[in-house]
Formats: structure tokens, C-alpha cells, sequence
């Protein structure tokens, strides 16, 4: 009873702490660049990660000039076969360039190709034609210097109410020498002061941050395009013969900004006490952005929303025997987000139940027509509350993270009652309801099961298990229910 109370109370929290991170569609994101080693490898962790659309780049003053960062940027996504993102050059403002431009000058990024001879698109009328394209408020993702914000801050004061936040790589709030706020003083002041959301992030200074030859190891086995082009990088003779190389350069900087922002829970974020908006990282796991790194140039990391897994266990071992055998079959037919809330709906119900897969299948559809996320749907069940029919509200709340506990559920009683739910999100409301072919079949066969083996007998949960694995597998989502947008 402990066991099933605490899933219960796991089930409930879900939500809270899955809504922070869970996205319906990817993060629009614009980046600003100087072109340093660190920023190449941040922009091939941004183009692995399907959580995020890059909208355009902005080659910057700052590692290198902002032509050479630009052909740097260009050769990569070319190679990399995403040479269709959007590029500009912003403005050349450094008249002292810092002491390293020489070596990140003369590194490649990609495999060699023709440079061209186009003029690159100034920065500030690009950004803005980006924001403006964007349907929702965009992060930009900043590598160097304030330089293009506060450019275009500047020239389009109203582009402020289009940027959700910056995320800019530096060391602190403050001023100081040789750090992206260095590169333009002025122009960091003035973002700074612009009441815009912005988290800081940066290493601390910790010398167990950096690339380890495990690490580029474990790229050079994984066979993907983002793997190959760092760990190309880290093993060029440009790279290697330069002091830099040697020393600053195995150092993780601007890289673990697509980690944060895939990942914020591995980071420690204060707010500025006096600026609230403004927030800077304090602490961080070293271990768990070194993985995730990893895990994503290799194509290996979790999309999952997970609480306390990191990935939802798939080793058929780990599971009965039964259900080890229809396990792949479910899994090819109805995808890991289905096996994940039903394995975690029939561990809370207590057993595999009809009407309680039922119930995930209904409210996934339905969270999937309604384009949402788990926390943002309302629901009124006219299961009412007498198995077996009410075992369908255990897997709408799991589903669609509609629960007693958030009061986010409702349950009708009386009389009229069926496998039907209405789903209400954002303004759009609509009605799902098990198709008649298919309650009564689940109807015949729970009136067969009592005839045979008696109600709720050792033979009555035999079969409704095998039923369950059977419907569970068999059954798909989309072709189960009616739909009706309510108000037609």
C-alpha cells in the first residue's frame, strides 16, 4: 500500500516539474558568434538537438573578424548539410583584437569549400527579419560580445516584446577584462539595462570543465555528423600546435549553453538581487554537462520527460514475462511516449486493466490533437467512479497530467456515463469517446470473463490481463476514438 501511495504522489508531482521543460514544438532560437573554437562546438550541439530551430546566425566581432566568422559558420552548417540557416555578419568594432584571434583564425570548422564572394547580410535588419518571421518569442543565444543586441535594441526599439530571453556566455554580471563583456563594455551595459530576461552562464572557472581524450573517444565512435566535425576539431594540426590548443582550449565555455537549455536542472541559477530578470549561473554538475554533451553530438541522449529516470527503462529483462513478449510490438507499433504512461498507469491501478489503457490511449490523442503538453489540459471524464468503466480516469491522469491532486480533473456521475472525456486546453475544447465497435467488445469480454471464471476471481484478472496486453497492442490511438470539437 506504501509502494502504491508513493507512485501515486509521484504521478501527481509529474507535472510540475515536467511542465518547465517539456516543449510542444522546438525552442526558436537565433545565435551570435565570434567565431571562437568553444562556439563551434556550442553551434554543433544546437543543430543535434531536435528541441531546438535555428532561425539564424550572426558572425560577430570578437575570436576572429566577423567575415571570417561568418565563412567559419557557413562551412560547417554546408557541411553538415544544414547549409539552409540563415547567416549575417554583424559590425567590425574591435580596433585592439584579443590575443588569441591568430589561432582561432587559423582553424577549420568543416571540410574545405569554396568561400564565395557574396556580401553578407548586415546583422541588424537580419535579426530582426528573423524575429519578426518567428510566431513565438525567440532566445537568443549569445557566444561573444552584446554587440548585435544592442545594435538592433537600438535600431528597432520594439523587438524587445519578440525576444523570450538572452542567454549570453560570461564570466558574471560585472566587468571584466579579457570576457565577452570586455569585447564591448558599452554595448553589455546597455542589454544589461534593457529589462530583458537573461541568464549568465559560465564555467567558474572549474578545471575539471574541459574535454577529456574519453570523451573525444567516445565521439570518434559514434559515426554522427556533429561527433565528427569536434572531434575533427580537437584533432586538427592547427589546433594541436597552437598553445591555446593545448591549454585553454580543451576547456568547455560557451558549449554548455545548448546543455542548459535542454537541461536547466543541472545548473544553479541566482538572480540579481537588484535586477531580478538577470540571473547568472553559481554552480553546476560538471559530470552531468559533460555527459549530456556527449550524449548529444553522439545521438545518444534522452528526449523523454522524465522525473526521476533519465531514460525509461526498455531492457525487456525488467519486465514480466507476458509482457516481455508483446513489449517490441507495442513499442514499433505506438512509440516510447505510449509504453511509458501506460507501464506507469498499470503500475498505479494495480494491475493491466482494459479501461485503464483505454484511458492512455484517449488522453495522449488527445493531447496530441490539441498540440500540448502534459499540465496544460483540462479534463471532465464521464467514466464516473465504479470499475470497471472509471479505471479509464487512472490513465487520462496519467496521460495528460489531469489529476485529482492538481484539480485539474473532473469525474461525472449518474447515469449517462460511457468511455468518453471532454479535453479542454487553451481556449479549444473537444470531446473523445471510445468508438461503439469497441466498448462492446470490451464488454463481451469482461461479461464472458464472469461468465467463465466468476467476478473478480484468480481466472476474471488472468484473462482481463491478457485482454489488456492484447487491446494494448492491438488497439491504435488513432483510429479508436470519435472526435468532436466542442461547439461544432
Amino acid at each position: 500500500m506504501t509502494s502504491r501511495f508513493l507512485l501515486l504522489s509521484l504521478i501527481a508531482l509529474m507535472p510540475l516539474i515536467v511542465r518547465a521543460q517539456e516543449k510542444v514544438s522546438p525552442i526558436p532560437v537565433i545565435v551570435d558568434t565570434d567565431g571562437a573554437p568553444d562556439d563551434m562546438r556550442a553551434l554543433c550541439l544546437l543543430a543535434a538537438l531536435q528541441e531546438v530551430e535555428l532561425l539564424g546566425v550572426v558572425a560577430s566581432d570578437g575570436a576572429v573578424n566577423p567575415l571570417t566568422g561568418y565563412r567559419k559558420v557557413r562551412q560547417l552548417f554546408v557541411s553538415s548539410g544544414i547549409g539552409h540557416i540563415p547567416m549575417a555578419a554583424g559590425r567590425q568594432h574591435i580596433s585592439d583584437p584579443p590575443p588569441w584571434r591568430e589561432f582561432c583564425s587559423s582553424l577549420s570548422w568543416a571540410d574545405a569549400f569554396p568561400d564565395g564572394t557574396e556580401e553578407p547580410p548586415e546583422a541588424v535588419p537580419a535579426v530582426n527579419r528573423w524575429l519578426n518571421r518567428s510566431p513565438e518569442p525567440v532566445t537568443l543565444i549569445c557566444l561573444g560580445s552584446l554587440t548585435t543586441v544592442s545594435d538592433m535594441l537600438k535600431a528597432h526599439p520594439e523587438s524587445r516584446e519578440k525576444i523570450r530571453k538572452i542567454v549570453w556566455y560570461n564570466e558574471g554580471l560585472e566587468y571584466r577584462p579579457l570576457t565577452n563583456y570586455a569585447l564591448d563594455r558599452q554595448a553589455a551595459e546597455h542589454v544589461l539595462a534593457a529589462g530583458i530576461t537573461l541568464d549568465v552562464i559560465n564555467s567558474l572557472e572549474r578545471n575539471e570543465t574541459r574535454w577529456t581524450e574519453e570523451m573525444l573517444a567516445e565521439l570518434e565512435g559514434a559515426g554522427t555528423v556533429p561527433a565528427k566535425h569536434v572531434a575533427a576539431l580537437f584533432r586538427s594540426t592547427a589546433f594541436r600546435a597552437g598553445r591555446e590548443g593545448k591549454e585553454a582550449g580543451m576547456m568547455i565555455w560557451d558549449e554548455m549553453i545548448p546543455v542548459y537549455l535542454i537541461c536547466p536542472e543541472l545548473f544553479d541559477m541566482e538572480p540579481d538581487r537588484e535586477q531580478p530578470r538577470l540571473a547568472v549561473s553559481r554552480d553546476y554538475l560538471t559530470a552531468g554537462v559533460k555527459e549530456r554533451m556527449v550524449q548529444i553530438l553522439s545521438g545518444r541522449y534522452s528526449r523523454e520527460n522524465n522525473v526521476v529516470f533519465d531514460v525509461f527503462p526498455v531492457d525487456p529483462s525488467h519486465y514480466a514475462y507476458d509482457v516481455r513478449e508483446r513489449m517490441q510490438d507495442i513499442l514499433e507499433r505506438h512509440g516510447r511516449e505510449e509504453w511509458r504512461l501506460a507501464v506507469l498507469t498499470n503500475e498505479i491501478h494495480g494491475h493491466l486493466g482494459i479501461y485503464s489503457i483505454v484511458g492512455v490511449k484517449m488522453g495522449l490523442k488527445a493531447r496530441e490533437l490539441l498540440g500540448t503538453a502534459v499540465d496544460d489540459v483540462q479534463v471532465f471524464s464521464f467514466a464516473g467512479s465504479n470499475p470497471p468503466l472509471s479505471c479509464l480516469n487512472d490513465g487520462l491522469q496519467v496521460s495528460t497530467g489531469a489529476t485529482v491532486g492538481m484539480g485539474t480533473i473532473r469525474v461525472a456521475e449518474g447515469d449517462d456515463l460511457s468511455a468518453r472525456a471532454v479535453f479542454t486546453a487553451e481556449g479549444r475544447s473537444m470531446e473523445m469517446r471510445l468508438k461503439p465497435e469497441y466498448e462492446s467488445q470490451v464488454e463481451d469480454d469482461i461479461s464472458r470473463g464472469i461468465l467463465l471464471y466468476g467476478n473478480l476471481t484468480e481466472g476474471y484478472w488472468k484473462l482481463i490481463r491478457e485482454l489488456a496486453l492484447k487491446y494494448w497492442a492491438e488497439w491504435n490511438r488513432d483510429e479508436m476514438f470519435e472526435v468532436v470539437e466542442k461547439g461544432e
